[in-house]
């Protein structure tokens, strides 16, 4: 990996919860940027869910229309059901 491509996943990384999923909604984002912005949406310890989960609820809030902000809040939405659902066991 180039140094340049580097610096541009450790950026994504780095970002905030929410800066991620603006980013995720704003930018062309590739398959190892999608990876980076879930890395950072992950950092919210309150979302609980894997990669694939966090990219089915961002584009369903893009083909919604959704803001980053109600896209994350989606994301935790979904973490609270997981929890929930396990307290339940």
């Amino acid at each position: 990996m180039h140094a340049i491509e580097q610096d541009r996943i450790n950026a994504l990384k780095a970002l905030s919860p929410l800066e991620a999923v603006r980013a995720w909604l704003g930018e062309t984002v590739g398959p190892g940027d999608r990876s980076a912005l879930s890395l950072a949406i992950q950092r919210d310890r309150r979302i609980e869910l894997d990669d694939d989960e966090i990219a089915y609820l961002v584009q369903d809030g893009i083909e919604c229309g959704l803001d980053a902000r109600a896209v994350l809040e989606r994301l935790l939405s979904a973490g609270d059901g997981v929890q929930s659902r396990n307290h339940d066991r």
